[in-house]
């Protein structure tokens, strides 16, 4: 059965360099670091979708208020590996984040 966790923390997202490589298959663990380093500070988050113990997929996301909208959520570099597609985990990623925009007030969800 496949399962939303939410990744908080740096090294849980380098966990999974494989999948977002198949995103960027030149992305080195070292320059992931770095850009995690710039992002996370600014209300970027990640979430990613299993099933059992191996990861599916991942989509990061970021929370963000502009003057035009209000509160919103983008979605950011969502990748699910090959061997998983059409398996319903990117309708299962998509879900998850759709839910925390509406949980988080947010007026709009872009992608």
């Amino acid at each position: 059965m496949m399962y939303i966790k939410e990744l908080t923390s740096k090294e849980q997202m380098l966990e999974f360099l494989s999948v977002m490589q198949e995103l960027y298959p030149e992305l080195s663990a070292d320059y992931y670091g770095e850009m995690l380093d710039k992002m996370l500070p600014h209300n970027y988050g990640q979430i990613a979708v299993f099933e059992g113990d191996q990861c599916l997929g991942i989509s990061g996301y970021w929370l963000g208020t502009k003057l035009w909208c209000g509160s919103y959520l983008e979605l950011d570099n969502v990748v699910v590996i090959e061997a998983a597609r059409g398996t319903g985990a990117g309708k299962l990623l998509s879900a998850y984040l759709d839910q925390k925009a509406k949980d988080l007030g947010c007026h709009i969800m872009t992608l």
